[in-house]
């Protein structure tokens, strides 16, 4: 039930990450432990103004913590990720 702060890249676009966490803006950055791959780098001041509004929030970021638990308790089941999946394997099979 605590707030969340992601960072708004990747997977994390596709489950609705607005309804559970706090996201923060990335960039691309050039991955140096996976040739060619590329990482996440958020913006670290769209990230420590989110840090600071829930330390000066904390009833309010407690609040969004309990409602996006409670979200992921009916969005994010283990059903509701077997159906993603099926669905991907059968755009893709």
């Amino acid at each position: 039930g605590l707030p969340v702060i992601a960072s708004a890249y990747g997977g994390l676009l596709e489950g609705g990450i607005e309804n559970y966490a706090y996201p923060i803006p990335c960039t691309e950055a050039p991955s140096s432990m996976v040739r060619g791959g590329m990482w996440a780098r958020p913006d670290v001041n769209a990230l420590a103004e989110r840090m600071r509004w829930c330390y000066e929030n904390p009833t309010e970021a407690r609040a969004f913590g309990q409602q996006a638990a409670g979200w992921l308790r009916e969005n994010q089941t283990i059903d509701h990720a077997a159906s993603v999946l099926m669905e991907l394997l059968g755009r893709y099979a």
